[in-house]
């Protein structure tokens, strides 16, 4: 039933410049601009992103 196939290696991941713009006004709105961005900051700002468009491109 389960026909999910995982392995132990990442996929590559890409971003694309809207999202590392959403990342620099994010840390930037935190006054964080002096810390480096992490791979979590941009999962955050890439996942808000998406549940953006999804939600309210429909309208």
């Amino acid at each position: 039933m389960n026909n999910r196939h995982y392995s132990k290696t990442a996929r590559s991941v890409r971003f694309d410049d809207a999202i590392i713009d959403a990342s620099d006004k994010y840390l930037t709105k935190l006054r964080m601009r002096h810390t480096p961005m992490t791979f979590a900051d941009l999962v955050r700002v890439s996942l808000t992103k998406y549940l953006k468009e999804k939600l309210y491109d429909d309208e």
